[in-house]
């Protein structure tokens, strides 16, 4: 029998929650164990740890549901599965092996392909972003909406300045307050709060790195989609994301528009 989402959203809140401290544990640490991921992307012996400690923790809880993980090798038997954990043990390792507060910890339950749980924690800031499907947003249990932009022009934007600044754009964008937290989670989250207007990725993204904040940012009133304009569906066979645009939903079609004014 399925748990109630009120049961699977304390189990995840208080093994997220309990993740988050352990990064706080080794932050600034020195001699952490650091290599590289398919030679570009850094992972350390605590993303390793963390990984460990929420696998062991949600399936020992929920036996019968999938697992997807940034540090897990991948079981395609998850894709026999109705409901299916979905985290990233540090998303924004770079941040963290800095000793910067930009980093956060992950997790989301799939039920069907649709996120349906989603948390998004950046220990370092004290910031707890939360949904549960049809029942808004938190951040730090108090409720949340996405801004109330209009247009573009002026607007705060997560994203990376060189792409966006690219003499490719055959219409420049306008002038805009340009973020880039080293957390994608945290840059969805961000827009979810109404901190920033939208983010977008045009480097393709895994689905833990975006499924929680989808929700988040749906549950506050706004969109996450790709590059047409068109919703995720997750724990599919192949987890990459195309062009992620995340936004208020005055601005969506304006973005979406920019977006194919770029060049070959």
């Amino acid at each position: 029998m399925a748990k109630p989402l009120e049961e699977d959203f304390l189990l995840l809140k208080n093994a997220i929650r309990k993740a988050g401290e352990i990064t706080l544990n080794h932050l600034g640490r020195e001699n952490i164990k650091t290599w590289m991921k398919r030679g570009v992307e850094p992972v350390t012996e605590i993303d390793l740890e963390i990984d460990q400690y929420l696998k062991t923790t949600l399936l020992a809880a929920r036996p019968n549901y999938g697992w997807l993980s940034e540090e897990t090798a991948d079981d395609e038997k998850r894709l026999k599965q109705k409901n299916v954990w979905v985290v990233d043990p540090i998303d924004g390792t770079r941040g963290f092996m800095k000793g910067q507060d930009d980093f956060s910890v992950t997790g989301a339950l799939v039920v069907e392909g649709c996120s349906t749980i989603g948390i998004i924690f950046a220990p370092a800031r004290d910031e707890f972003y939360a949904a549960i499907k049809g029942r808004g947003a938190t951040l730090n249990d108090a409720p949340i909406t996405v801004s109330n932009a209009e247009t573009i022009t002026g607007m705060r934007m997560q994203g990376d300045r060189d792409y966006l600044k690219s003499r490719k754009w055959t219409t420049p964008w306008p002038e805009m307050t340009i973020g880039k937290y080293k957390s994608f989670a945290l840059r969805l989250a961000a827009v979810a709060a109404g901190k920033f207007d939208a983010a977008i990725s045009a480097q393709p993204k895994s689905e833990w790195d975006v499924v929680a904040g989808d929700l988040i940012i749906s549950e506050a009133g706004g969109c996450c989609v790709d590059g047409e304009g068109m919703d995720f569906t997750y724990n599919q066979k192949n987890t990459r994301l195309q062009r992620i645009v995340a936004t208020t939903p005055g601005i969506k079609d304006e973005i979406l528009a920019q977006l194919k004014k770029r060049a070959a």
